[in-house]
């Protein structure tokens, strides 16, 4: 019998964490619970960081004129999607089920410390400055029986200075090393990296405002679009922020440019080959969105992930006689490639989950259910070595040559990395690791390395077509073909079940076991539509997320996961019972409750 795969979600608890053991890269991001629970009981919690209570969103919102202000425009911005889509609405009875901005004002609402991040690496964004602290927040609730994180995050950046007396950013760098080593690392943050003054220079907001479900969008398996602002800080006499305005997106240019304003940016970056070929490249506010809205999934072919097509036109076009000798930018398509991912959309649509880098780890040390076992994007997971060179580098006070990497190359030829297709001279090097082939998943530059049929479980299995679309409807994707699935029990589940690229997998008999690469992972099923199983519970009893995937679940047989093996694109490292916590399944991102909208309306809780 068929069955349609649907969407894994559960309960998440919130309990006290434990002393976190060694965490690598701990100079450069910081996501271990116990670690973030001090700092937020230290002050810097949403509320100390903005001004106001941050003891729950309804106290916020009531104390913090910052903080009302991000509310009031993004709950504009649900205001025109609603005036544009009028199929969208909150909750399941909605073909197109919207962000609820009712929960950004509601006491059962918070905004949990997910992650500190060090980006010395961007101190070229800041003259005479050693780049970025930020403090990265999440969005969860508690309501009655049910609780979750939403897909919402608030980047909060503080600028990097050196102290009095310190020797520049080798001095700042010296500050972040020191806090691997450190026993205590919220003292080592507080009194190091993280001391006074934090002045809170913007504020990034990061938000799924819609999601399309596969059912509706079967050819693309589901759409999401994430609508993406930046809030520049008014500060007030103690360097918090007295209010905050609307700021322009780092390297992302506005479709609204004039044909004079459009050839003056074409002459700008002909004349900065150099630049985009190191990642340092920074665009001029005159051409920047003050809001940008990315989709998922299929990353960055999707049309509306690339902005400087839209406005500038193809990459012969724009880079007319200009030559591309870079270390990674060898071509007018590598360069408009580059482009693209270094533009908020194209970024947050590179190797990433749903949209988002950076998720958080689960607070509870023994949750398994709609939890997330490693919290990076491939693409921060991939770049975090490039960081730590010019982290080490600049604390020996020499500089640091290497590129940044390719937003969606950050790692070498393994499972799930993207691989160049044809003869591009950017793109002709990006191979796979022996046994894997580069699979033609979207008719693309880049393909996707994976397992030749007949394909293991995990493996993509759809070769397909990715038709941009020319209107303000998402695009369209056309399967060429069906790879067949190894096994003596192989079932292929499509895009049209929820599995963008489609994906090979069999029942299994315990969860937690493991076959090679395989792990058995629990998968909810569904009679279809709402007449049973997982949408049913969930849709219609209004029961909590545990218990209608505990009545669903059927073992499955899926790829193994953890940070030294991410997912490929569309899909997140999910935790498994029987498995470690930094151990897991790879799942279609939208799988996790947390990682979608739907499912969390105020009127159902």
């Amino acid at each position: 019998m068929l069955h349609t795969l649907i969407a894994l979600a559960g309960l998440a608890q919130v309990v006290a964490p434990t002393t976190p053991a060694a965490v690598p890269d701990a100079a450069l991001v910081i996501t271990e619970p116990a670690t973030l629970v001090a700092l937020e009981a230290a002050g810097l919690d949403l509320g100390g960081v903005l001004g106001g209570d941050g003891a729950d969103a309804a106290a916020l919102f009531a104390s913090s004129p910052a903080y009302r202000d991000l509310v009031t425009l993004l709950s504009k911005d649900q205001d025109l999607l609603a005036a544009r889509d009028p199929r969208s609405g909150v909750g399941f009875g909605h073909a197109h089920r919207a962000f609820d901005v009712g929960w950004l004002k509601d006491a059962r609402a918070r905004f949990e410390l997910v992650a500190v991040v060090n980006r010395l690496d961007r101190k070229h964004v800041r003259a005479g400055g050693c780049g970025e602290r930020r403090l990265i927040y999440r969005l969860a609730y508690t309501a009655g029986a049910a609780a979750s994180r939403l897909p919402m995050t608030l980047n909060v950046v503080l600028p990097q200075d050196p102290a009095p007396g310190e020797a520049g950013c080798a001095g700042v760098a010296a500050r972040w090393l020191a806090v691997e080593g450190a026993p205590d690392r919220a003292q080592a943050l507080l009194s190091g990296p993280l001391a006074a003054p934090r002045t809170v220079e913007r504020v990034e907001t990061n938000l799924q405002s819609v999601r399309i479900p596969s059912g509706v969008r079967p050819d693309l398996g589901g759409h999401a679009g994430y609508v993406l602002r930046v809030f520049r800080a008014q500060p007030g006499p103690d360097g918090r922020p007295a209010r905050l305005q609307v700021g322009t997106l780092e390297n992302t240019p506005t479709v609204t440019l004039d044909g004079a304003r459009r050839e003056a940016l074409r002459r700008y970056l002909r004349a900065r080959p150099g630049e985009i070929d190191s990642g340092l490249l920074v665009l001029p506010d005159e051409f920047l969105a003050r809001r940008s809205v990315s989709v998922a999934p299929r990353g960055v072919p999707r049309a509306a992930n690339r902005p400087y097509r839209k406005v500038l036109g193809p990459a012969n076009r724009l880079f007319r006689k200009v030559k591309f000798e870079g270390e990674l930018v060898r071509s007018a398509a590598g360069a408009l490639r580059r482009l693209e991912t270094m533009s908020c959309k194209g970024c947050h649509q590179s190797g990433s989950l749903a949209g988002f880098h950076l998720l958080g780890e689960a607070q509870d040390p023994q949750g398994r259910w709609n939890e997330v076992a490693v919290p990076f994007s491939r693409h921060l997971q991939g770049e975090l070595g490039w960081r730590r060179g010019f982290l080490e580098a600049t604390a020996r006070g020499e500089a640091y040559a290497v590129p940044r990497p390719f937003a969606e190359r950050t790692g070498g030829g393994a499972m799930g990395a993207p691989c160049g297709l044809g003869d591009d001279p950017t793109f002709k090097t990006w191979g796979c690791d022996a046994g894997l082939v580069c699979h033609d998943t979207l008719g693309d530059a880049l393909g996707v390395c994976g397992h030749a049929a007949p394909v293991p479980p995990g493996g993509l299995t759809e070769q397909a077509t990715l038709v941009p679309s020319k209107s303000k409807a998402p695009d369209r994707v056309r399967l060429r073909d069906r790879l067949a699935c190894a096994g003596p029990d192989p079932e292929g589940a499509t895009s049209g079940n929820g599995f963008p690229g489609g994906m090979c997998h069999a029942p299994c008999d315990a969860y937690g076991a493991r076959q090679g690469d395989a792990v058995c992972g629990p998968v909810p099923f569904d009679g279809g539509a709402l007449f049973g199983g997982f949408t049913h519970c969930l849709a219609r009893l209004g029961k909590p997320f545990a218990a209608c995937i505990a009545d669903s679940s059927r073992p499955t047989w899926l790829a193994h996961c953890d940070r030294a093996n991410p997912c490929r694109e569309d899909y997140l490292c999910a935790r498994v019972p029987g498995l470690p916590g930094d151990e897991g399944a790879c799942l279609p991102t939208y799988f996790l409750a947390q990682i979608r909208v739907d499912g969390h309306a105020l009127a159902d809780r």
